[in-house]
């Protein structure tokens, strides 16, 4: 009677326990937050400023690049997809980031791969859900290898804050960067949503007969992907396309109005060439400039892979 007993307690301890740990877990992420925390700066490497910077590529053919920050950051982040890279010859993760115009890395890794900075920014950044502001200098990566293609005197920007995810008010995680449009471009880039993989190509693979696109042009000069985007029916122009965002469709407040949408948030129906998205969390933003459709938007149910051609300036649905 003793023995049973004791094993009641047991088993009623470890469901308490078990029950405080789910407990726990769910206020701590109701508590994640990621934001823009001060950095020394003075501890990076100081730019020549005469030095000159080009970006050469070494490789071809075809590489996969992985990540295991895809399916950890994934989990709060949806859609959000990472290459492990090399800058220096220093293993790291970056937002593979069709929003950003060009490379760009946060101060820790900068410091960590000796990247050569420059004393004072060049501007400022801002991320628009609500993560803050930081100012971001000239920076030059000598390698950054990407699989097996190695390019380099490549030019970046090393952000003055660093970007740190924090658990209960913990630092959990330390963002290194984004691999942006300036290198993203110079390839193929295929997104194999089964696996959270990305691949690039210097050849365009060829694409299925029953492939869908969406084609899009690059606006200038900051080098990012708008396609024409109808919502509910209705045309709404330029749209951009960010792999790096994981948010809902965002409209501007003017379309939100003339569409006569009520209240945010709302669910919409987007249709970009010959892709359709039905029933989209949507909401609207004002100071973008323009709508924004995110990756994990795009990854729409049933595709297994999203290819952006830039040779064709389109992006292909198999």
């Amino acid at each position: 009677m003793t023995r049973t007993r004791w094993r009641r307690k047991l088993l009623l301890f470890c469901l308490a326990l078990a029950v405080t740990s789910i407990a726990l877990l769910v206020a701590g992420l109701a508590t994640l937050r990621m934001s823009f925390v001060e950095f020394p700066m003075n501890e990076l490497k100081t730019l020549d400023p005469e030095v000159t910077v080009r970006g050469e590529i070494a490789g071809d053919g075809a590489c996969t690049l992985q990540s295991s920050s895809t399916k950890i950051v994934g989990c709060f982040l949806p859609g959000t997809t990472f290459a492990d890279v090399r800058v220096n010859g220093k293993a790291c993760s970056l937002v593979v980031d069709t929003g950003s115009p060009i490379t760009a890395l946060f101060p820790r890794l900068a410091k960590r791969a000796e990247v050569p900075t420059s004393k004072s920014p060049i501007g400022t950044w801002k991320k628009n859900d609500g993560q803050g502001t930081t100012p971001f200098h000239q920076g030059c990566v000598a390698d950054l290898c990407v699989g097996h293609f190695t390019i380099s005197n490549v030019p970046v920007v090393v952000f003055g804050k660093q970007h740190e995810a924090r658990l209960l008010g913990i630092p959990v995680y330390h963002m290194d960067g984004l691999l942006g449009m300036d290198i993203l471009t110079k390839f193929a880039v295929t997104f194999v949503l089964p696996d959270g993989s990305v691949r690039i190509s210097k050849a365009v693979p060829p694409a299925a007969p029953h492939a869908k696109r969406i084609p899009f042009r690059l606006s200038q000069p900051d080098n990012r992907i708008i396609a024409q985007a109808a919502v509910n029916g209705n045309p709404i122009g330029d749209c951009l396309v960010d792999t790096g965002s994981s948010s809902m469709f965002v409209l501007l407040e003017a379309t939100w109005k003339k569409l006569e949408l009520g209240e945010a948030p709302a669910k919409v129906d987007v249709e970009m060439g010959d892709v359709h998205i039905g029933n989209v969390p949507a909401n609207k933003v004002d100071g973008l400039g323009m709508s924004m459709v995110p990756m994990n938007v795009l990854a729409t149910k049933g595709t297994k892979t999203i290819t952006f051609d830039f040779q064709a300036g389109q992006i292909v649905y198999d």
